[in-house]
């Protein structure tokens, strides 16, 4: 459930995650469905949630976006899969045409990541979340 949302681990079974992804996670847990995963029994345990204010710092938080990117992946051109900057990299490297849902694909998982409140906080403060902005801007074009 947190591959779509930069979390902070605040303790063992806790994570702090940004307000936005507060919905997604308790759908989660309602319902079982989310991209990757669909329980068939619950099973016997409980989750606890809480809807609270707590400060996180710029470097925790530009971490867990560094982090977010790291695992953030594609099926690429290859039909393999590629981490997105990788994925984005390589495409505009060898300027190999691209055919459109993948373009589509790309973009929407990309801007996921670049419409997340925290992305547009702190990106000029991290060389890595930078340099997606700039590979991004240049994907977008072609």
């Amino acid at each position: 459930m947190l591959s779509s949302v930069p979390f902070v681990r605040s303790g063992k079974n806790c994570v702090t995650i940004h307000p936005n992804g507060f919905q997604n996670l308790i759908n989660f847990f309602k319902t079982g469905k989310n991209p990757t995963h669909r329980w068939q029994d619950k099973g016997d345990w409980k989750a606890v949630y809480y809807m609270n204010e707590k400060e996180i710092s710029d470097q925790e938080a530009t971490k867990a976006l560094e982090e977010l990117l790291e695992s953030c992946f594609v099926i690429g051109n290859s039909g393999n899969q590629h981490q997105i900057t990788t994925e984005m990299k390589q495409i505009l490297g060898d300027f190999k045409e691209i055919s459109p849902d993948l373009k589509k694909s790309i973009l929407s998982k990309a801007n996921e990541i670049t419409n997340l409140d925290w992305f547009k906080q702190l990106s000029t403060r991290s060389d890595k979340l930078k340099e997606f902005d700039s590979i991004l801007n240049r994907f977008s074009a072609i």
